[in-house]
């Protein structure tokens, strides 16, 4: 007969886990509670403008350049970007290379290749009206 005296009931100290624990013995005792609130805190590795700012304008640059190898689209906005630093006069020169380009090829653009130049058309769109024509606007207007 089975005493009642013994049982995990009265003493939940003598609880035993069934089966292997964790240093693959039998009957280990169940591990003590742990506290979740004692986490140590992590590094965000979040994509986001701030988390990006400390790894510093040297390591970004080695990033972009490495990033530009396979995305011509990235170059151009690259370019577009330095054109803007240095003034409206070369952005607008290196905006009207692309389109002269764009209006003197040739080749039928293909179905696969047609999202690519709807992004490289807007990004020019985009620089045009939010660089270029604040700060010349006689460059921004379309020749007459």
């Amino acid at each position: 007969m089975r005493s009642w005296a013994n049982t995990t009931i009265f003493f939940p100290e003598k609880r035993r886990r069934r089966g292997r624990g964790r240093d693959g013995a039998y009957g280990e005792a169940a591990p003590p509670f742990k506290d979740v609130m004692a986490r140590k805190p992590r590094i965000s590795t979040r994509l986001s403008a701030a988390s990006l700012v400390r790894l510093g304008a040297p390591r970004l640059a080695e990033l972009l350049v490495e990033a530009t190898a396979g995305n011509a689209n990235l170059k151009r906005r690259l370019r577009l970007e330095l054109a803007a630093e240095m003034g409206p006069e070369t952005l607008a020169l290196e905006i009207d290379k692309r389109i002269t380009a764009i209006s003197a090829a040739r080749t039928r653009v293909s179905w696969r290749k047609r999202g690519e130049l709807i992004d490289d058309l807007n990004t020019h769109r985009r620089m045009i009206l939010e660089r270029l024509a604040p700060v010349a606007p006689q460059s921004a207007a379309p020749p007459r």
